[in-house]
């Protein structure tokens, strides 16, 4: 081997290596934390010495180790992405394998078309390594146009098919690797491959663009719900409370008899019964905030309907750069979360703490939960009869934190379950 082929084959080891890493940056969101640039430098030098040294090493010793030469691609491509990306775990296999697996395909166009033109051996190696790159460079450019959410949930079927196409290719195109001088049908069948594997990459792509639509209308389909279910919870307040204020005289006509024939322990509950039901219908916290006041006084009757415990600590402007169905969507959502896990457990509480932080909307919302809930409250799985449904006011709550360029968290810090919620709210009005 020349030293210009030397070259020719480094210079394609480091150009794989530079658009594997480049398109896993670009497919994921950045993890950011101190001299991560300085750490990219040094992960970008261990991969490409890797695979130099196992490219030497095999010319050292005679030997076809594509098998390594693909486990190596696939080790740095995955740690990087599981080191350097944020994003399902999923998908940070997925892309690894489909990309490696472009890999071993991008030589299979190259190949058929130095058969098919006849390219002089001298020319041979160095034509067919910067074709592949060529090529690699176009199927990553593919991939980037035809980009997928890597942070939202799809079907298991999507999974196994994301999963096993790519290793069944790597699989059979190493098989052939050493046949094709005897198959002559080896490269053409490689060519074909390669197509499979662009369109079904497509379909899913497609499919998950169809998935995620669906989603989305799934989303304001719930939101609507929460605002009519928000309007029939005041009404039905409104309502009682009218119902309550007409029936007055009924009351106090039936505590005064109760009086007259001194009974006083009759009395003291019946005035205990009345006083918790006027307790939960008058509108007693005020945030400043009329959403807030609406949904938390809402919430906070249901709660109390259902002997659960609610502690508010609440100081808002009167206007937030926020539009109001937005925040009535979020509030609701992380309260009746709360609320329908307080519902299963003994000696329930919910703490919820709203204010501003800077230019920031701050929201916090804690529930005391059981040992046994742990795990689901984590892993967020469900109970409810609509298991498909589950996670869109938890997405809602997602979409709205992206676009007001907030933080959110969740975790448990002893019995206690903890959402926070930051929103940006650069222009928010303050009271006046």
């Amino acid at each position: 081997m020349t030293p210009f082929h030397t070259e020719i084959i480094y210079l394609s080891l480091a150009l794989e290596a530079l658009l594997g890493l480049f398109l896993l940056n670009y497919m994921f969101e950045k993890k950011e934390f101190p001299l991560r640039r300085v750490f990219h430098i040094v992960y970008f030098t261990l991969y490409i010495s890797a695979m130099i040294f196992q490219d030497i090493w095999s010319h050292l010793h005679n030997t076809d180790i594509y098998f390594l030469f693909l486990l190596l691609h696939i080790f740095f491509l995955f740690s990087y992405a599981l080191i350097f990306c944020r994003g399902k775990f999923i998908f940070k296999v997925f892309l690894s394998l489909i990309f490696v697996s472009f890999i071993t395909l991008d030589s299979s166009p190259v190949m058929l078309l130095r058969e098919t033109f006849h390219i002089p051996v001298f020319l041979g190696g160095a034509f067919f390594k910067i074709s592949s790159s060529l090529l690699l460079l176009l199927l990553t450019m593919f991939m980037l146009k035809f980009k997928m959410d890597t942070t939202l949930s799809y079907p298991s079927s999507y999974y196994i098919t994301m999963i096993v196409t790519p290793i069944l290719n790597m699989t059979v195109i190493t098989l052939l690797k050493n046949y094709y001088s005897v198959f002559p049908y080896a490269t053409l069948t490689s060519c074909f491959t390669l197509l499979l594997e662009l369109l079904i990459y497509f379909m899913i792509w497609q499919g998950a663009k169809e998935y995620e639509k669906n989603i989305r209308l799934s989303l304001i389909q719930q939101q609507r719900q929460y605002q009519n279910q928000h309007m029939e919870e005041l009404a039905n307040i409104v309502t009682d409370y009218h119902q309550l204020r007409h029936d007055m005289k009924n009351h106090f006509a039936c505590m005064d008899r109760l009086l007259s024939q001194e009974k006083y322990t009759e009395l003291k509950e019946y005035f205990y019964s009345l006083s918790n039901t006027l307790y939960a219908l008058d509108n007693q916290i005020e945030t400043g905030n009329e959403i807030a006041n609406q949904v938390i006084n809402i919430k906070y009757a249901t709660a109390h309907q259902l002997n659960i415990p609610m502690e508010i600590q609440a100081a808002l402007p009167k206007h937030l750069n926020i539009p109001d169905h937005l925040f009535c969507a979020v509030l609701s959502n992380l309260l009746d979360n709360a609320i329908e896990a307080s519902e299963k457990i003994e000696r329930p509480s919910v703490f919820v703490k709203l204010h501003l932080v800077n230019d920031y909307l701050s929201i916090t919302v804690k529930n005391r939960i059981e040992h046994w809930q742990r795990n689901s409250a984590l892993s967020r799985k469900t109970t409810k009869s609509k298991p498909h449904l589950h996670g869109l006011g938890l997405r809602i709550v997602h979409d709205t934190v992206l676009t007001f360029n907030g933080i959110e968290s969740y975790e448990i810090i002893g019995d206690e379950y903890i959402a926070s919620i930051m929103l940006c709210l650069e222009n928010t009005a303050e009271d006046t």
